[in-house]
């Protein structure tokens, strides 16, 4: 029998290997590669919020506000290639993405293996150049993890419960605000809390 210490430095193990091989490996082969479009745009955004912010402006005037480079903006703070801190920023946050989703599908599929397996085949899908260009596309990563979050304390309630579903709310309307395209999802958390918790949880 594995008592709970091994248990869990073998869900670390998985996970790491599983994150390592299909997220950080894939993200870190494309580290150097040239800036591409939609990633020059929210480098821009962030030199100009960081710009303003240092010239005691506060945030810029004009525009829309993004929420991603509004917060990655302190890279511009160093003087290294900060389209490859960018790249390296993302790439933790979409590691941290990686691991709750690794949580989540442990807990579905029932098993440590099964989870390690279907997150590896997702997530090497998810953090192929195709899709992530040289790592810094969008902020679809950074919405990612508020997501799953909110999936993963789904996970934990109980028919009675209302009182989490709060926070639910509060981190599936986070990811809406990182990428506007997550709208839906907020419909089906909304659905979802009615389906399970009943009518003071929606």
């Amino acid at each position: 029998m594995i008592d709970v210490k091994e248990r869990i430095e073998l869900s670390a193990g998985l996970a790491f290997i599983a994150i390592l091989a299909a997220t950080i490996f894939p993200r870190l082969m494309v580290l150097g590669g040239l800036p591409t479009t939609d990633e020059g745009f929210y480098a821009y955004q962030a030199q100009v919020i960081h710009s303003t912010l240092t010239a005691g402006e506060g945030l810029p005037n004009d525009g829309f506000l993004a929420i991603y480079p509004m917060l990655l903006s302190w890279v511009f703070e160093f003087t290294a290639n900060h389209f490859v801190l960018l790249r390296l920023v993302d790439l933790v946050v979409a590691a941290v993405a990686a691991y709750i989703l690794f949580l989540v599908l442990k807990r579905e599929s029932g098993s440590l293996f099964g989870g390690a397996l279907i997150s590896f085949v997702f997530l090497f899908i998810m953090n192929q150049p195709l899709f992530i260009q040289t790592g810094f596309k969008n902020s679809i990563f950074a919405a990612y993890v508020p997501l799953f979050f909110a999936l993963k304390m789904t996970q934990n309630f109980k028919r009675d419960e209302y009182k989490g579903w709060g926070y639910v709310g509060i981190l599936v309307v986070l990811a809406v605000l990182l990428r506007e395209t997550f709208l839906y999802f907020f419909l089906v958390a909304t659905l979802s809390a009615y389906i399970i918790g009943g009518w003071r949880a929606f």
